[in-house]
């Protein structure tokens, strides 16, 4: 007999600002790279006003802390799980080593850590990082383990491109909430969903917020604005 449907949490669109994830500080650098430590928790967050959802996160936060890279010099990531399953890192959109991709099987297990190193030889390019562990990367990032990695070189800095507060990355996600606040994550065969799931995913959050509000830089800053979208939604 099969359970009966969850019914979404009513949420109310427009009522959070848009905010950022933050940058990742390294906690070493040398004349070439840059060294970072990051831990995978699992944390009491609150997603929706009022409510706490327990997610997965990188430091424990969704999205992740945005790592900025520059081609050419070398960041080199230590992450630390603290979850209770294996986990993977995988950047998506780079070129390192296979040793250092990320593959399903290469896992993390709980209380244990692995060092990532990334050559960054290769153009400027917004990428993310993910849970990619074999037979839990879906569940992974829909419990919150991805973040951003940007890489930038000469050729983008030439293009004077907007910066600063005016360059906003989009981390867009759809949920399933139920009344008491939790992520509802129904696994399905290989990459299928069940059927109903997908239009129950009525929740869309972005950067962590559902549909938050943002506003345009004003036309008298002269200033538009560069967005960075990246779809981490595992359906």
């Amino acid at each position: 007999m099969s359970s009966p449907p969850v019914v979404p949490l009513p949420i109310t669109p427009f009522q959070r600002p848009l905010t950022v994830p933050p940058v990742a500080r390294p906690v070493s650098s040398t004349q070439d790279a840059d060294y970072y430590r990051i831990t995978m928790r699992q944390v009491d967050a609150e997603i929706i006003p009022g409510t706490h959802t327990k997610i997965w996160g990188y430091d424990g936060i969704f999205p992740g802390p945005t790592i900025k890279a520059r081609v050419g010099r070398q960041v080199i990531v230590e992450q630390r799980n603290d979850l209770p399953v294996q986990t993977s890192v995988h950047r998506h959109g780079g070129n390192p080593s296979p040793s250092g991709d990320g593959q399903p099987t290469d896992f993390i297990e709980p209380q244990n850590s692995k060092t990532y190193y990334y050559p960054n030889i290769q153009p400027a390019a917004t990428l993310w990082y993910h849970d990619h562990a074999h037979g839990n990367e879906a569940r992974g990032v829909y419990m919150g383990l991805a973040g951003l990695y940007l890489i930038s070189d000469e050729l983008e800095d030439s293009l004077r491109l907007p910066s600063g507060d005016y360059d906003v990355p989009l981390v867009i996600a759809d949920r399933l909430i139920d009344p008491h606040g939790r992520f509802v994550f129904m696994p399905g065969i290989g990459d299928d969903l069940p059927p109903g799931e997908l239009h129950t995913r009525t929740t869309i959050l972005v950067n962590g917020a559902p549909s938050p509000t943002s506003r345009s830089p004003p036309a008298s800053t002269g200033s538009g604005c560069l967005t960075r979208p990246m779809n981490a939604s595992s359906s």
